[in-house]
C-alpha cells in the first residue's frame, strides 16, 4: 500500500506546483513560484484584518487621525506597484512601538509608534515600508516557503515509511529463516 503512496504523493506534489506556476514579481520583476494566487492574498487579508485590528486593541477612535493615516498611506499606495489592490491603513490603540502589513494592503500603526513620531515624513517612511511588503508580496513568499517545506517533510515521512516497510519486511524473511 506504501508503494502506491509514494508515487501517488509525488505526482500529486508535481502537479500542484505545475498548476501553481511563476509569477512575477511586481517589484523585483523576477519569476518566483506562487502557491497563493492574489485573490487568495486578498481573501487572507480580508479575514485576517479584523482579528488582528481586534487583537491590537481596536481602530483610535479619533476620526481626524484615521483620515490623516489613511490619507498618507493611499498617497504612497498610488504610487506603489501594486496601485489598485483594496487599501486600507488605520491607526489602532495598542501601545506597543509597531507597525504591521497584512495581505492585500491591510496596513495598521500603532498608537505606540504614532506619539513617538515627529513630523508627516517619519509616518510616511513607516507606512511606506508597510506598504513594501504588500506590494513585494511577502506574505505570499512566506506562504509558498512553508508549503514547500511541508511537502518536503511529507516526502521524507513517506520515504522513511517505505524504507521502515522495507527493513521490516527483510528482518520478518531473516526471522524465517532462522
Amino acid at each position: 500500500m506504501i508503494r502506491r503512496i509514494v508515487p501517488t504523493a509525488a505526482l500529486a506534489c508535481a502537479v500542484v506546483l505545475a498548476t501553481a506556476g511563476c509569477t512575477v514579481n511586481p517589484v523585483t520583476g523576477k519569476s518566483q513560484l506562487d502557491l497563493m494566487g492574489e485573490a487568495h492574498e486578498l481573501q487572507l487579508g480580508k479575514s485576517l484584518y479584523p482579528r488582528y485590528t481586534e487583537s491590537s486593541l481596536g481602530k483610535v477612535q479619533e476620526p481626524q487621525l484615521q483620515t490623516y493615516v489613511d490619507r498618507v498611506g493611499l498617497r504612497l499606495a498610488s504610487v506603489s506597484h501594486r496601485p489598485n489592490l483594496p487599501w486600507e491603513y488605520n491607526a489602532v490603540n495598542d501601545p506597543a512601538v509597531n507597525a504591521y502589513a497584512l495581505p492585500g494592503g491591510k496596513i495598521s500603526i500603532t498608537r505606540g509608534l504614532l506619539s513617538r513620531m515627529d513630523n508627516e515624513d517619519e509616518l510616511a517612511g513607516v507606512l511606506g515600508h508597510e506598504t513594501g511588503h504588500v506590494t513585494a508580496r511577502h506574505a505570499a513568499v512566506a506562504y509558498t516557503r512553508n508549503m514547500l517545506t511541508q511537502l518536503a517533510l511529507i516526502g521524507g515521512m513517506a520515504y522513511m515509511e517505505v524504507k521502515d516497510t522495507k527493513n521490516r519486511n527483510l528482518y520478518a524473511f531473516g526471522g524465517m529463516l532462522g
